[in-house]
């Protein structure tokens, strides 16, 4: 195959027939391929650096809404403080408007979870409270040296016994790598 004929191939890889190739040929395509990997690392590289980007602009353009917020809500917090109209309920002060509420939740104290190391204070302190949760898991990559495949099902090798019930069996497609 010449040089314009390659030339073509490459152009209609399709059209290609694989008993017609030569090693030079396929050398050339190896090239391609790495060729190709290469512009899409470089295309990724630009799509990462444009979503940095991106977010950057979003992270500003958000901190400048959420300071016009805080100084809205501050404002708003101020205003109906002031008001005769202010309904207060022991957690809470509301004031209405035409076109929404101004609630204002007063100041409360909150009972966090503990930490790690208060766990195990609270549970030496308050043993009927202990929860126990236990992770039960197959440590699959030695059980499954003891299976194997024979007419799309499993069996277990040292019993013979069916174990397709057990385990699931799918194909894998086959995948060409160049490296």
């Amino acid at each position: 195959m010449s040089e314009e004929q390659l030339k073509h191939a490459v152009d209609n890889i399709e059209d290609v027939e694989v008993n017609d190739l030569e090693d030079w040929m396929v050398d050339r395509y190896i090239e391609d391929i790495k060729a190709n990997n290469e512009d899409l690392k470089r295309y990724e590289d630009i799509m990462n650096r444009r979503i940095d980007e991106l977010k950057g602009q979003y992270n500003r353009k958000k901190d400048s809404i959420l300071k016009n917020n805080h100084f809205l809500l501050t404002t708003l917090n101020t205003y109906a403080k002031r008001q005769k109209s202010l309904k207060e309920t022991e957690t809470q002060q509301k004031y209405t408007s035409l076109s929404g509420e101004v609630i204002i939740k007063k100041p409360v104290k909150k009972m966090m979870a503990p930490t790690k190391e208060k766990v195990e204070k609270l549970v030496e302190a308050y043993p009927e409270y202990k929860i126990v949760e236990e992770v039960v898991r197959v440590d699959w990559k030695e059980l499954k040296k003891r299976f194997d495949i024979k007419n799309e099902k499993a069996y277990d090798k040292e019993t013979g016994e069916e174990v397709s019930d057990l385990v699931t069996i799918e194909d894998q497609p086959e995948e060409t790598i160049i490296k």
